[in-house]
């Protein structure tokens, strides 16, 4: 990943940047150093000349040459025998294969891999039979712990002159991002490291078919839980995905992002953006104090595309735990899961690079690697 100069910011972005220094959130080099616990910077950018660089060009593209990729197809359930996982079950449109393998790992995210465990009868057993899965393990923790960071948008008119700033900079550029900076900060009930998040996002959208300017604000470290639970028994039955937001019951979730909102309106009213933007249309100023400012968040908390958790790894003796340290199933050889659905507690921030690691150890250990 390569650093992000300030002559590549957009001008709220730069805008942006400037207010939350001027907030008292410190400038930093670099984002990802984790020895800072507060800071604001333009996000680093994974680009090898003009190309955005993923999983699948830094992993896949290397040994494509040894692999069988499956398009289109999708996973119904794991195949199992004496205790061991024996392969998958795949559905190619109409067409249910099963595929032999030694070793299964499920890589499907937090909604679809608990629930390919699910449908292959992995999970609380009372609830599977109700569906119409047949039990083949009770392991009552797959599906549960499903969390995300809850976040809210902060959203103000701009001022001709950002607009004009902003086509100028795409004019002369040929780009117009939406997105660039990152600020992260320790609320003031935060015991370690750093758990908020402000987020700026300007530019014009295309589905509104208009100019957007908000300050986002997420809860990195929420406590509220949730679940995935199947609806049937078949792929094309509907999951039930619940990630209760806002419901831990001492609010410690809430109360975060309403400290979040009052501090993304002090960046606001900064002088280097202040005179960028205009009026606040969300929750506007009639919304003062932390009652009706928590009132607003009830209303209008949205997830920032985080959710992990949902197949926990922790120690057997966990009645929530589904996998151990290696990503193996309790209960179950050669089924392992590796994505970010066996974080025990989300990451205080992206998850990308998180479960990228995720699958580097889980493949090293497979492999008998340190």
């Amino acid at each position: 990943m390569r650093p992000v100069g300030l002559d590549e910011l957009t001008p709220f972005q730069r805008a942006c940047r400037d207010a939350l220094v001027a907030a008292g959130i410190p400038a930093v080099a670099d984002l990802n150093n984790l020895d800072e616990n507060a800071g604001v910077a333009p996000c680093p950018v994974n680009i090898d000349g003009t190309t955005r660089v993923n999983s699948a060009f830094a992993y896949v593209d290397p040994v494509r040459d040894r692999l069988i990729v499956a398009g289109d197809a999708h996973v119904e359930r794991v195949l199992g025998r004496g205790g061991r996982a024996v392969g998958v079950a795949v559905r190619d449109g109409e067409r249910l294969a099963e595929i032999g393998a030694s070793r299964v790992v499920v890589c499907a995210g937090a909604y679809g891999s608990p629930a390919i465990l699910l449908r292959s009868g992995v999970g609380p057993a009372g609830e599977l039979a109700v569906v119409g899965v047949k039990p083949v393990l009770d392991l009552p923790g797959v599906g549960r712990n499903l969390h995300d960071q809850p976040c809210v948008e902060v959203w103000y008119e701009g001022s001709a002159e950002l607009i004009e700033g902003m086509e100028r900079h795409q004019a002369e550029t040929g780009w117009r991002p939406a997105e660039q900076v990152i600020a992260k900060f320790p609320s003031a009930g935060c015991r370690q490291g750093f758990d908020l998040h402000i987020y700026p996002v300007g530019g014009y959208s295309e589905n509104l078919s208009a100019w957007c300017w908000f300050l986002g604000v997420a809860c990195l470290t929420p406590l509220s839980r949730g679940s995935v639970r199947l609806t049937g028994p078949h792929l094309e039955d509907k999951l039930v995905i619940d990630h209760r937001y806002l419901s831990d019951p001492g609010g410690h979730d809430r109360a975060r992002l309403a400290e979040g909102v009052e501090r993304a309106r002090e960046v606001a009213r900064a002088p280097e953006l202040r005179k960028l933007l205009g009026r606040e249309t969300s929750p506007g100023p009639g919304v003062s104090g932390r009652q009706a400012i928590e009132c607003f968040i009830d209303r209008a908390a949205v997830h920032y595309y985080y959710p992990a958790g949902s197949c926990k790894m922790w120690p057997a003796s966990d009645p929530d735990s589904v996998v151990g340290t290696s990503g193996r199933v309790h209960g179950i050889d050669g089924l392992h899961v590796a994505d970010a659905s066996i974080m025990p507690a989300v990451t205080s921030g992206n998850t990308n690079m998180p479960t990228t690691v995720i699958g580097e150890r889980i493949a090293r250990s497979l492999l008998g690697l340190p």
